[in-house]
């Protein structure tokens, strides 16, 4: 059986990150073409799917990161740290 590769998705915080898809600063995502690995993703307020993701640094206590996730079978996914 081959190992998995992990999905990734990277999120790091920017001064001067906008709050739309900025080529400068973010990835769009590739979707995986391997139909055993899920395709994980964040999404931009104007609906970017991006693998890396630039956000400003806020104040607040709570920044809400839509997340997508692809996958081609049915099953359980587990997210681990």
């Amino acid at each position: 059986m081959m190992k998995q590769r992990p999905m990734l998705a990277v999120i790091y915080f920017d001064e001067s990150a906008p709050k739309t898809f900025d080529e400068q600063l973010d990835a769009l995502k590739l979707m995986n073409t391997n139909s055993d690995v899920p395709s994980l993703y964040s999404v931009s307020p104007d609906s970017a799917k991006l693998s890396i993701r630039a956000l400003t640094y806020s104040c607040d206590s709570l920044t809400v990161l839509p997340l997508g996730l692809k996958t081609e079978k049915e099953g359980w996914i587990t997210f681990q740290r």
